[in-house]
């Protein structure tokens, strides 16, 4: 090829060829071709339109960068070139390379069997020799194309895969709300019933321990005497005389139980906004405070950090209980720890855009990451048989849901647990704002 040859080439191509930077990215181009004028200016020209070009003189070489980790986006290759042939890198193209390469055969041959062996092959297109610039324009322009569809494609694709894995997760994350519903729901029925049907035995079983009680000085005394007087077995009214007052505590303490258990489950069917009225949330926590206090004085400290915020419309009872709860349970999972650790409780009230956001934070283990979707589901509990009923969560999320907020867990990066309730704020005209 001439040197005028090669200078017309480029001033062609300077305007014709598409520019390889009105891409979303840059677009390599491989030229590989033993003679050294055409990668030449097959090179010049598509630098001038700003393709990455990388030029090799034999398809060994050519191999070794199509089966790379960054192939290109367009092969032009030669047909007949030392190492590896054009058509047998368009088959290794085909069978050996994910990403789309639009493949360009450079050849002299025009003869029809030549055309179909190189197609069969995997060529898209043809460039024939001597190369003319009208042609690598159309040539290119095609090349160019394709690459646009295919990464249109390609991000339509992407977009698609991302929809449908959110889809999964959306499914997979309604199946369980379905199923924790379906749990509650069943509680609930199964709840008022059941409360029904214990309370009566219970009112019985606790006005009998109240007669005893009323009556218990009256059967000290006159074991006493009867001991005194020699009358009766000595070591029975003794043990009745000593264990009397033990057993009445433990049995009145046995009623207290099942009688929060009853009330948790009719708090738990109840639904609706009745008695809800406009209530400082920090008012609640300083309840639930004192109310557990005695289930962590001995073992816990616990810090408040509340700010200065407006009442909501909330049934204040019901958001105690919640508190309540949620101490317990942090204090619960703090007891008799033994790594010499000081066991602290934060409890904070914090503006969130709008919502008040209650944080209860621990520096105790924390929640297994295994049981994380199981908190919430009804009698599910880490505690020891007899210690917990498994309710207290379960009864939390629903009184929470009901009042149309949001409530969450998660680990501290520091170890411990902390749970966060989202309570909806609504504007209160003519409401006293708390002073300093």
């Amino acid at each position: 090829m001439s040197k005028d040859y090669e200078k017309t080439f480029l001033e062609k191509a300077k305007d014709s060829i598409p520019p390889g930077n009105a891409y979303d990215a840059p677009v390599v181009v491989l030229i590989a071709d033993d003679d050294p004028v055409s990668r030449r200016i097959l090179s010049k020209s598509l630098h001038q339109a700003e393709y990455e070009v990388i030029t090799v003189k034999d398809g060994d070489e050519a191999r070794e960068i199509l089966l790379s980790d960054r192939p290109p986006d367009i092969a032009l290759l030669d047909w007949v070139m030392p190492g590896t042939t054009g058509t047998e890198l368009c088959q290794i193209i085909a069978r050996d390379v994910s990403h789309f390469v639009y493949t360009v055969l450079i050849t002299a041959k025009a003869d029809i069997d030549d055309i179909i062996e190189g197609l069969q092959s995997g060529a898209h297109e043809f460039l024939a020799k001597p190369i003319n610039v009208a042609e690598f324009n159309v040539r290119m322009s095609a090349a160019a194309r394709f690459l646009r569809y295919e990464r249109e494609l390609k991000l339509k694709n992407a977009k698609i895969a991302d929809y449908a894995r959110m889809m999964e997760d959306l499914a997979a994350t309604r199946a369980r709300q379905l199923v924790h519903a379906e749990r509650l729901a069943t509680l609930g029925v199964l709840s008022a019933g059941i409360g029904h049907e214990i309370r009566n035995p219970v009112a019985y079983v606790s006005g009998n321990i109240q007669i005893l009680r009323r009556y218990e000085s009256v059967i000290l005394d006159a074991v006493a005497h009867s001991m005194e007087s020699d009358r009766g077995d000595k070591t029975k009214l003794k043990m009745v005389h000593d264990n009397l007052r033990e057993i009445l505590n433990g049995a009145q303490e046995g009623l207290r139980t099942i009688t929060s258990i009853l009330e948790g489950l009719s708090k738990y069917v109840y639904r609706g906004d009745a008695f809800r009225t406009l209530s400082m949330v920090e008012q609640c926590i300083d309840d639930a405070i004192e109310l557990s206090r005695n289930k962590w004085k001995y073992h816990v400290a616990v810090n408040k950090d509340c700010d200065q915020l407006p009442p909501i419309r909330i049934n204040a009872q019901q958001i105690t209980q919640v508190m309540v709860n949620l101490l317990v349970n942090a204090s619960d999972a703090m007891y008799e720890r033994d790594d010499g650790i000081d066991s602290v409780i934060d409890v904070s009230l914090k503006p969130n855009g709008s919502h008040q956001r209650i944080v209860v934070a621990d520096n105790g283990p924390g929640i297994a990451d295994d049981m994380r979707e199981d908190i919430w589901d009804p009698f599910f509990t880490t505690k020891e048989s007899g210690q917990g009923t498994g309710l207290g969560l379960a009864i939390c999320s629903g009184i929470v849901e009901e009042h149309g907020g949001a409530i969450f867990y998660k680990n501290l990066p520091t170890g411990g647990a902390c749970f966060i309730v989202d309570l909806p704020a609504v504007e209160v005209r003519n409401s006293i704002t708390p002073g300093p």
